[in-house]
């Protein structure tokens, strides 16, 4: 099973804070993922996967690779997770449902995903021109 484990984000905290989201430290958590504050470039700039398996083989140690030019870092699985909802504004947070990505060339960025973490999207929205 492979789970997303942090989102590593740039840009400033407070759009994220004016909608809820409690960050201490450029850290707040949405359930279980962890979103990672850099004040970089608006953005994701890396994400982390928690992995057991990877293209058959266990993952015993920490991988640094890229999926089509997002730094990705893979962690075994049996690792320490956080877990349970989460303060989210007035409501609470159980789960982080998807995470969308703007790619140029989408094929290429779903070769990376089969790729590099052995997985295949669930769906894919058909790009537009506006």
């Amino acid at each position: 099973m492979t789970r997303l484990v942090a989102l590593e984000i740039g840009g400033e905290t407070t759009p994220w804070t004016s909608i809820g989201l409690r960050v201490a430290d450029g850290v707040c958590r949405i359930a279980d993922v962890e979103l990672r504050f850099t004040h970089g470039s608006p953005g994701i700039s890396g994400w982390v996967f928690a992995v057991a398996m990877l293209h058959g083989e266990p993952v015993l140690d920490m991988v640094h690779t890229s999926v089509n030019g997002i730094p990705t870092t893979i962690i075994p699985a049996d690792g320490p997770s956080v877990s349970g909802p989460s303060p989210f504004g007035p409501t609470v947070a159980v789960g982080l449902d998807h995470v969308v990505v703007n790619t140029a060339d989408p094929e290429a960025f779903r070769s990376a995903i089969a790729d590099v973490l052995g997985l295949e999207l669930r769906r894919v929205r058909p790009s537009g021109h506006g």
